[in-house]
């Protein structure tokens, strides 16, 4: 009840049911049964309930064992002193209970109770609820799919091999054509399936895509617990709408699911550990209503919104007497009904922590990358007849060279040429010698010290490479980046060839002019570099060119080869975004700062301000700087409205205040909460806790 409308009368009783047999579905009241407390949440503790059993008469000694069986579900509902319904605040099961006995001279005392638990939480260990794998559409499906459009609407596959994972790195998995199923009250839901991860065709999850794919996907039909209302509340969220429906406003809810998560992860989870996970990346609770139609009982979960919950104040009346003697509060006055409303707890406590309010969140990316272009310089130790080889010698030195045609031709007499035996790839000794000609590094770290590498220009002056000559002084100044070593990633502007990820070009006229070189490049894995992976040196050649013309190996005698690589690069610089740290013109001698540290979901990749071959083609450019600065502003307002928790109590069993609902203080007692008034950072009622001890009835509200 709201509230007691006399200054006597009847209490309001908490009743326990307890089905016929398990899965009957047919509830009669246990007489036997007297509960004693009832929590009814969100979120990790949907509810629970303490009960006991009156152990006299029939039901001494362990006999109530089997009258209890753990499969037998039950409800807790208020019962109405003057009808037979009322309000149902707990579903579930009695898994686990409790014997306890003591015996002395002349007297002995037994006890039987038990914690029952939700039948949301009963979610977790169900078989079916476990999530391993995805729903797709197999080619059987596609394929009636096409013939037959209205009978395979609704069909899908689950498949073991791909794991749940929603939005994979950024890169939207969902199938753009939802499945069209029925629902329990005759009308037809939109429901989103999974599509392959690098299928060109999928479109983004949003939060509401997967809470409904959960909901639908892994809720057993039939069962106690359903997702019905919650699909038909979502709807409209689903697609632009089931035959164009558009939402009639914009909500905080509908916002919240709106949103794109990146690399949601619910493999090897259950569903209600699934479904917490999307309520906390909306920033919303999970919860859930009980209800009963047509004879049937039902648990219905809920999506609820912490901004969205109605504004409710609590009252207690100041007593005391005024300065001239005069009652504060003239009870004599008030009839009792205006009594009761005007103080509706009668104890409680609050806490108020300050230490996060205002606090500006640090929210922290991945490292930034730029795609810059860079000149690349021998990796190996200076080798004679290839190295410094002066120009009167150079001819001497590219006739002892092995053209890929020679080798055939001279036949098994190329054994004994030391030129074959270092440098062709079938060479006995070419694993000492393989990275002449072939290896080329950035010394970014500047390990390849110039006593032991120096050569002929224009690679005589060995230095750590500084980024600062390809890079605008907005990346990087002369010495700012650390010396240390790098790899060579996958471009975004250009493919260097097929199945290349980096672009490589040579010069073989002392950079005049390029070619890209997109067979055989290996990647260096361990710095900035590649391996140019060829049987032979001297087949690497401009395009149209005889090796007896111009390769390679004798490019690099004649002192007039370059090698350039385009390619994706770390900088020394994360991409983070700080929040908000207070309201415009307060003072602030401490700031405090939440860190959100979310690597693998929000990134930057970038082809500007850094010498780039490559700018002008199309490209795929990832700056996630305004989600970040999106999640800084909603973290912002949910750490302010998180300061406030407590336990108020209504001293009889209370109807008014709903899980969900905002407080804004205690009315008469001069106790406010909010910031700005009513609506600007609420506590809302997290949870409820019913409790009977002795006879004694009272409703503490949990805020939070």
């Amino acid at each position: 009840m709201s509230s007691p409308q006399c200054r006597s009368q009847h209490a309001q009783r908490l009743v326990a049911e307890v089905e016929t047999s398990p899965g009957s579905g047919r509830f009669v009241v246990d007489p036997q049964l007297r509960v004693e407390q009832v929590e009814v949440g969100s979120d990790e503790r949907i509810g629970r309930a303490l009960l006991s059993v009156k152990m006299d008469g029939p039901m001494a000694g362990l006999q109530t064992r089997s009258m209890y069986h753990p499969q037998l579900r039950l409800t807790v509902r208020i019962k109405e002193p003057t009808a037979n319904g009322g309000r149902i605040l707990f579903d579930g099961y009695a898994p686990v209970q409790e014997w306890r006995w003591e015996g002395q001279a002349g007297q002995s005392r037994a006890e039987h109770r038990f914690w029952a638990e939700h039948v949301v939480e009963r979610l977790a260990r169900d078989r079916t609820c476990q999530i391993v794998g995805r729903r797709v559409r197999t080619g059987q499906i596609e394929d009636g799919l096409a013939a037959d459009p209205q009978s395979w609407a609704d069909k899908s596959a689950l498949i073991t091999a791909l794991p749940c994972i929603f939005n994979l790195d950024g890169c939207g998995n969902c199938d753009p054509k939802p499945l069209i199923v029925s629902a329990a009250d005759g009308g037809a839901r939109l429901v989103h399936i999974f599509c392959d991860d690098g299928d060109p065709k999928g479109v983004p999850w949003t939060l509401g895509r997967v809470l409904r794919y959960l909901l639908y996907a892994y809720l057993p039909r039939g069962g106690p617990v359903s997702g019905d209302a919650l699909l038909k509340a979502t709807e409209v969220w689903a697609e632009s709408g089931l035959g164009g429906r558009e939402p009639a406003k914009a909500d905080v809810l509908g916002t919240a699911l709106r949103r794109e998560p990146v690399s949601l992860t619910c493999e090897a989870t259950n569903v209600v550990e699934a479904l917490l996970l999307v309520a906390d990346e909306a920033g919303c609770h999970l919860g859930a209503e009980t209800t009963e139609s047509h004879g049937r009982r039902t648990t219905q979960l809920t999506f609820w919104s912490p901004r969205e919950g109605r504004a409710k104040w609590l009252y207690l009346a100041r007593g005391g007497r005024k300065a001239d003697g005069t009652a504060r509060y003239p009870t004599g006055s008030r009839s009792a009904s205006e009594v009761f409303a005007e103080s509706n707890v009668s104890a409680g406590r609050v806490t108020v922590d300050w230490r996060d309010v205002g606090c500006g969140p640090l929210i922290v990316g991945g490292v930034k990358k730029y795609e810059m272009t860079v000149p690349l310089v021998p990796g190996w130790v200076p080798l004679a007849g290839l190295d410094n080889v002066a120009e009167s010698d150079r001819e001497a030195a590219k006739a002892d060279a092995l053209l890929p045609g020679d080798v055939p031709r001279l036949g098994s007499s190329i054994q004994q040429m030391v030129w074959f035996m270092r440098q062709h790839r079938l060479g006995p000794l070419h694993r000492t010698y393989s990275d002449a000609a072939r290896r080329w590094v950035l010394n970014e770290h500047g390990s390849y010290d110039p006593a032991s590498y120096n050569r002929n220009a224009p690679f005589d002056s060995y230095e750590p490479f500084d980024f600062a000559t390809v890079c605008d002084a907005a990346v990087a100044k002369p010495g700012s980046w650390m010396r240390r070593s790098r790899r060579l990633l996958p471009t975004i502007s250009r493919s260097g060839g097929p199945g290349r990820k980096v672009w490589v070009e040579i010069s073989f006229d002392g950079g005049q002019t390029w070619h890209l070189q997109s067979s055989g490049v290996q990647v260096l894995t361990k710095e900035c570099g590649i391996f140019l992976d060829c049987e032979n040196p001297c087949e690497v050649t401009p395009p149209g060119v005889w090796p007896d013309e111009q390769n390679l190996w004798y490019a690099i005698i004649d002192q007039t080869c370059r090698v350039r690589v385009t390619a994706v690069i770390e900088s020394d610089e994360r991409l983070w975004v700080e929040g908000e740290t207070c309201e415009a013109g307060a003072t602030v001698l401490f700031v405090s700062r939440e860190l959100v540290y979310r690597p693998a979901h929000f990134g930057y990749v970038s082809p500007a301000h850094t010498a780039n071959v490559l700018v002008g083609d199309e490209g795929t450019v990832q700056d996630d700087t305004q989600a970040m600065i999106a999640l800084a502003a909603r973290l912002g307002d949910d750490g302010s409205a998180s300061a406030v928790q407590g336990w108020p109590v209504v001293p009889w069993m209370d109807d008014h205040y709903e899980v969900g609902d905002r407080i804004g203080g205690v009315w008469g007692q001069g106790v406010w909460f909010g910031r700005d008034g009513l609506d600007d950072g609420l506590p809302n009622v997290l949870g409820k806790v019913y409790r009977a001890p002795g006879g004694r009835y009272e409703t503490e509200l949990v805020l939070g």
